[in-house]
């Protein structure tokens, strides 16, 4: 069954680059610009992963997306992209509650090579 996919980055490039990726590997891709958009599509549709950057340039930002997962029926995998190293975002999302949603992160521009991506992706459908 084909997996849906959701990335939700302000950067149009990243969105274009991430989504092409992944489609390239069969996966469905939706992806939005905007943290409202996100919430929008998680309200109508079910998705596997969310590939989210957390610093959106929106009233609505990458937390407050990930925190809707939570509510979600069917509460997708989280894979945060994020120029912000890893070992700062985590004492933030401990302090937000989110921490345990997040599977795994990838830092711009190091992590986004074409083979992490997919690695990365299969690795927390695989969970």
């Amino acid at each position: 069954m084909q997996k849906n996919i959701l990335i939700v980055d302000d950067e149009i490039d990243i969105c274009n680059y991430l989504k092409d990726t992944l489609e390239y590997e069969t996966y469905k891709v939706d992806a939005v610009k905007t943290g409202e958009e996100a919430l929008e599509k998680l309200n109508h549709a079910s998705f596997d992963v969310v590939l989210i950057d957390v610093r959106l340039e929106t009233r609505v930002s990458g937390v407050d997306v990930i925190k809707r997962c939570r509510e979600l029926p069917l509460r997708p995998k989280i894979v945060i992209i994020s120029a912000t190293p890893e070992r700062l975002l985590k004492p933030v999302f401990e302090q937000e509650g989110i921490l345990d949603l997040v599977g795994i992160f990838l830092e711009k521009p190091a992590g986004l090579k074409p083979e992490v991506i997919v690695r990365h992706v299969k690795t927390v459908l695989g969970r």
